[in-house]
This record gives C-alpha cells, structure tokens and sequence, in this order.
C-alpha cells in the first residue's frame, strides 16, 4: 500500500524525500551529538576544581622529577605538589578588585607556613608591577622589585626596568634600590642592558 502511494507522487517529490530523510537523519545525529558536549561541559566544569595535571622532566643526569598540578573553577593553578611531597599554594585577587588590571590575576605564592611572593600590582598589559619576596628564601628579609614598562617605540609593552629594594623585618630598608633597564631594537628583540654599576652591555 506505502508503495502505490509513494508511486502517486510526483517524480520532483520522490527525488527530495530521500535528501529530506538524509537530512532530517543527520540532524537527529547533531543533535544527540551536542546533548552529550553539553552533559560533557557540565562534568568537566564540576571536575575542573580538583582537576590533575602532572609535568616530569628529566635532569642532564637523567634523574626524572615529577610534579602534579591541581586546578580552580576558572582554570588556574590552585595547587602545585612537588615530588618531595611539599606544596605551593596560589591565590588570586577577586574578580572585583578595586583596580582593574588586578582582576583575577596571581596575588600571592605560600607553602603551609610561609608567604613567599606576593604580586601587588599589575598594568594594563596584564604583567606585574611590583612583586614583594618574602623570608622563606631571605631569610627574614623582604625584597621588593619594581617593574616597568615602556609606553611607546621598540619599547611599547616591553619590561624597561627593574628597581630592587631589600627590607629587613622592621621594615627597614638596608639594601637598594638597584636598577637594571633595558632597551628593545624594532623586531622586538632586547637590544641594551644596563646594570646599576653603569655596566652597560649592548
């Protein structure tokens, strides 16, 4: 009976149904498709906040070190474990920092006991401006650096400087600053480098 009526259509129709069929088929199979990326986007951004990854490298000696990497709803790195079983803690300033260029980005480097970098500020260009080291590696002694970046020419965007302060733990400044600039040929590439003896290497 289908066949006699199939045989009453027009040849025009008979020619697009089965292009209909294929195509009404092809999008059923896009459709389950993006249902299961969908349920896929949904368990990677439940999972995203104890997200894994590990590095291992490998030493001229070939002794093999390893580190795992543990990340936040956002992406960025929460956790580091060294292989020594050791931790490095990151946070980060609040998307609704008062400053802008703050939003979101790396604030503060600590193991269990110790603050070890703090980034005060950054530019428009998203980089640091002023990165505080504290006494897990100076042993009570805070060192301050200061950097800056061109505005314009070769130098538009680029690290122009670096001023670095050493305070003790009353805050006392006892080394510093020593300043290192830099300069940048039209390709980009670092081109001068002056250190704070005068000492100029081009």
């Amino acid at each position: 009976m289908v066949l006699v009526k199939l045989n009453l259509l027009p040849k025009m129709e008979l020619k697009v149904f089965p292009v209909l069929l294929t195509m009404s088929m092809i999008l059923h199979q896009i459709t389950r498709k993006l249902l299961v990326v969908t349920k896929l986007q949904k368990l990677y951004m439940t999972l995203l906040a104890g997200a894994v990854s590990s590095e291992v490298t490998f030493s001229a000696a070939q002794t093999k070190t390893s580190q795992y990497y543990f990340y936040n709803q956002l992406g960025m790195i929460d956790e580091v474990v060294r292989e020594d079983g050791s931790s490095l803690f990151y946070d980060y300033f609040s998307r609704n920092d008062s400053n802008p260029c703050n939003r979101d980005k790396l604030q503060y480097v600590y193991d269990k006991d110790t603050l070890i970098r703090e980034f005060v500020s950054y530019n428009s260009f998203g980089y640091p401006t002023e990165v505080v080291e504290y006494n897990a590696y100076y042993y009570g002694y805070r060192v301050v650096t200061n950097l800056g970046y061109g505005t314009s020419g070769n130098n538009f965007g680029k690290l122009t400087s670096e001023s670095t302060s050493v305070y003790d733990s009353s805050d006392v400044l006892v080394a510093g600053p020593f300043t290192v600039t830099y300069s940048y040929d039209s390709m980009g590439r670092r081109q001068t480098v002056q250190y704070p003896d005068d000492t100029y290497y081009a």
